[in-house]
């Protein structure tokens, strides 16, 4: 007579990585001298930004687009000034091959400026040439049901633990950092700004219960002129952030993965109570990308066997993350 099993499972689920890929985008135009400045003299300073604004899944493929914002500094041939500065968006289109990449996968893209040339053509032209390296990753949900204990008579099981984490909250959000900073007595006022540097420097992120704290420093740096004589004036200043990101089954203990960026800074100069402008009004927008998991440990079926009697168990290798060190 057989023998009757009667077996206890759990559900096992994490996020596997499903798939890689990286490229670069070849990226050229020109940008032109507004009519309202002198011509070009020599390029002293050639910065840019990538900015993403829309991805899609089709067939394999992550599509995306967006802009390179680049910035000029520039000397002149002749002017009322020794410095001009100038702006100018080139748009980019692309995609990138994954295979098995399927429609409901979680797509992570990320962006690089990895060489950026800005070369005179003419008195008011300037050759842009950009090199911008992106990496994409997929990651799918996986759920297994694994046989945690088996009863019957006579059987036998053996035992052990399985050290795993599951996933307790996944939390996307932004905040806003707002500033208003006044330019040190011996400093001239902002007659133009020539150029602007906002960097997300060290920061810190702490789980807590239902939520977590991000604290951390905005280092911002300017170069202006004063607007009458043609002097110049740089300032730079830290700014410290702290704030609060919701997250429902996040505790203290929890193990964290965070990523934070800039998605939009801005650097307004302000006319200040004695009618001079020596204010900025810093407004950064900071993105986020968080998520908790919680180590467990759970007693499973190793093997089991009854006497006199043949049973075999089903197995299946499987590879799921877990974290060894986390600083």
């Amino acid at each position: 007579m057989p023998t009757e099993l009667a077996k206890e499972t759990m559900e096992m689920t994490w996020k596997e990585q499903t798939g890689r890929q990286s490229g670069q985008i070849l990226l050229e135009g020109d940008m032109i001298v507004p009519d309202s400045q002198p011509d070009l003299k020599e390029i002293l300073r050639c910065t840019g930004k990538v900015h993403i604004g829309d991805k899609r899944i089709n067939d394999e493929r992550i599509g995306f687009s967006g802009e390179l914002e680049v910035t000029v500094l520039y000397t002149p041939k002749n002017g009322e000034r020794s410095l001009y500065t100038m702006k100018a968006t080139l748009p980019l289109e692309d995609f990138i091959h994954i295979d098995g990449l399927g429609k409901d996968a979680e797509v992570t893209l990320e962006t690089e400026l990895e060489h950026l040339d800005c070369e005179i053509i003419n008195d008011r032209k300037i050759g842009v040439k950009a090199v911008i390296g992106v990496n994409a990753m997929a990651e799918q949900e996986r759920s297994m049901e694994i046989v945690c204990d088996a009863e019957g008579d006579g059987v036998e099981c053996l035992r052990g633990t399985l050290q795993m984490e599951t996933d307790v909250a996944e939390v996307k959000d932004r905040f806003t950092v707002k500033e208003e900073l006044v330019l040190p007595s011996a400093k001239p006022q902002i007659g133009e700004m020539l150029w602007e540097g906002i960097a997300l420097t060290e920061h810190d992120v702490r789980p807590m219960d239902g939520k977590v704290m991000i604290r951390g420093n905005l280092k911002i740096s300017v170069l202006y002129t004063d607007g009458q004589e043609g002097h110049l004036g740089s300032y730079t200043e830290r700014i410290p952030f702290s704030g609060y990101l919701e997250g429902e089954g996040i505790d203290p203990h929890a193990v964290m993965d965070a990523e934070l960026w800039l998605e939009d800074a801005k650097v307004t100069p302000m006319v200040d109570e004695d009618g001079e402008t020596r204010q900025l009004a810093v407004d950064v927008t900071v993105g986020a990308r968080l998520k908790a998991r919680e180590a467990v440990e759970k007693e499973i079926l190793m093997d089991a066997y009854v006497p006199g009697q043949k049973m075999e168990l089903q197995r299946e290798m499987i590879v799921y993350p877990v974290t060894v060190a986390n600083g």
